[in-house]
């Protein structure tokens, strides 16, 4: 049985203009999962409908007239009216839609599983034996990061997720698969989409934070996506999504996002109960985070430090501390997934 759903709807503004631009139609291609990315010159509500091999995608604005075709599909939008037409039939759609730049979000399944079975079956024998995390290493290639002294974030993530990575394949049966393996940019949207496609139990998104204050602070934070956040997790989104958007923002969840924030939050406490040891955690906490919006899975993403702070910068430029770090966030993830 096919389902169709919407995760969540961030709103920001209304306006009253009646046509809005396809910028760009992007789609990303992981075994038996797709997903596009299609992205407006500005919001328009929508109405979505999905049946056997045709998704209808319904806008208040006019679109203009347009086609893209690939091997497996078909792209038509002619006024308001926006199909994306398939060679064979899918067995799950979900969607979701991101404020700025405005883009909706659109990931299609063709293997035997619905999406809830993917997002709730956790109670199979062979399924807990074998068990995917993905490891992602923030930021890369033309996006450094955040930069001290010549130091970049993009280079210490990938320090730190290669020795999670080496400490998962070393220590347990647990399957790893790494978003990125060199330093080349990753989108948004292509970070989720893998973790999506290997219908993974865990991700998570390794970052560096820095500080506006002068004295900055030191030690780890913990977000997981959530409708609630604080101004303080508003800004780190806004660090973190390289966009800006409103407090106000209104977040709507389905029963499956409720599911997964509580998870989420489940695995950065169990996370947090092992990394302290090293550091003090200064937060855990709710942040609309667009990298683990997009996640299926329980996800966390994992400041491990403030760039800016002598203490902080010293630990993350030392191959040791990485090491101890990766084990202990290692050892987090084994409690979460044999809890």
């Amino acid at each position: 049985m096919m389902r169709v759903f919407s995760t969540f709807l961030l709103i920001i503004f209304m306006t009253n203009k009646s046509y809005a631009k396809i910028r760009d139609i992007i789609s990303f291609e992981f075994g038996e999962f797709l997903r596009f990315a299609i992205e407006l010159s500005e919001k328009s509500d929508i109405s979505f409908s999905a049946d056997s091999n045709k998704i209808k995608i319904n806008f208040k604005k006019d679109l203009g007239k347009g086609t893209k075709r690939a091997k497996d599909y078909i792209i038509l939008w002619e006024g308001k009216n926006f199909t994306i037409n398939f060679r064979k039939e899918f067995s799950y759609v979900r969607y979701f839609i991101i404020p700025m730049p405005y883009k909706i979000i659109v990931d299609v399944g063709f293997g035997k599983k619905d999406v809830d079975e993917i997002i709730l079956d956790r109670e199979d024998e062979e399924k807990k034996k074998n068990k995917v995390i993905v490891i992602d290493a923030g930021h890369g290639g033309r996006d450094p990061g955040t930069m001290w002294e010549g130091i970049k974030e993009k280079d210490i993530n990938l320090k730190l997720v290669k020795k999670i990575y080496e400490e998962i394949i070393r220590n347990s049966v647990f399957r790893a698969i790494l978003t990125r393996k060199e330093d080349k940019f990753i989108s948004l949207d292509e970070r989720s989409a893998i973790a999506n496609a290997t219908e993974c139990d865990i991700f998570v998104s390794i970052h560096v934070n820095s500080s506006e204050k002068r004295n900055s602070p030191s030690g780890f934070e913990i977000f997981y996506f959530s409708q609630k956040f604080s101004n303080y997790a508003l800004r780190i989104a806004q660090k973190e999504n390289g966009v800006r958007f409103d407090q106000g923002s209104k977040i709507l969840f389905d029963i499956y996002s409720e599911f997964r924030e509580n998870e989420s939050y489940r695995l950065a406490k169990k996370i947090s109960e092992r990394i302290k040891s090293l550091k003090k955690v200064r937060t855990i906490e709710g942040a609309p985070l667009y990298v683990l919006a997009g996640t299926f899975c329980p996800a966390v993403l994992i400041e491990i430090g403030f760039i800016d702070n002598p203490e902080d910068f010293h630990s993350l430029r030392s191959d040791t501390f990485l090491k101890r770090l990766a084990k202990e966030i290692f050892l987090g993830i084994k409690d979460f997934l044999e809890g």
